[in-house]
């Protein structure tokens, strides 16, 4: 999986980024976009889906949505040119919330998503694990520090899953062992799928796949 880090003030300058050859492109835009706005004239949401395509690459998208006067922490996800969903987070309290995190079913791995600090929150990561995701995706605008790190090494004491984090200024991989790259590098990660649980104890909501 060969994947890189952006990290961009302008959304211009995003779109104007080399992917060649990459497989997994994660983009952290600390800006808003408007969801009801794009419904109606999609600009910058048919842009990334035409880059997605052009390039074959799946895309993981950190911004704030803007949907009519509410705002969301929220990922989207594109996977060779089409819209899977956007997931937002469920602990966030200066944002809107969301009831439920989401799984989806890219072209390469069935992927649980995890918005910010929603990774603190006990079962985050073993909601999506139970729920048969074969990695994690974790973004958020903010950098890398002590505390999360702690998080996800609690997390993967419990769950034996691949967790990819892309963060402000740094991208880890979480596998069966810890890899801290910085943004705007290529990094190759190889990701297997996930060892399933024979017992199904969930607490948060289950994941949905409608968008």
């Amino acid at each position: 999986m060969k994947c890189k880090l952006f990290v961009e003030e302008r959304i211009e300058d995003f779109l104007c980024s080399n992917f060649s050859g990459l497989d997994f492109v994660f983009s952290i835009f600390p800006g808003e976009l408007s969801l009801t706005q794009e419904l109606k004239e999609p600009v910058v949401s048919r842009e990334l889906c035409r880059l997605s395509k052009e390039n074959s690459f799946i895309l993981f998208f950190h911004f704030v949505a803007v949907v009519d006067d509410k705002k969301y922490l929220s990922v989207m996800v594109v996977d060779n040119g089409r819209i899977l969903g956007i997931s937002d987070s469920v602990t966030t309290k200066e944002y809107c919330v969301s009831q439920r995190q989401r799984i989806y079913m890219t072209s390469k791995l069935k992927t649980g998503i995890i918005v910010d600090e929603d990774i603190f929150h006990t079962d985050s990561v073993g909601c999506l694990y139970q729920n048969k995701a074969d990695a994690i995706v974790f973004m958020t605008a903010k950098h890398f520090s002590d505390k999360f790190f702690k998080a996800f090494c609690s997390h993967k004491f419990f769950h034996d899953i691949p967790i990819i984090a892309a963060f402000a200024n740094k991208i880890c991989f979480f596998n069966s062992s810890f890899h801290l790259g910085d943004k705007g590098q290529k990094y190759d990660y190889k990701i297997l799928p996930a060892k399933q649980p024979k017992i199904q104890k969930i607490k948060l909501k289950s994941p949905s796949f409608e968008y």
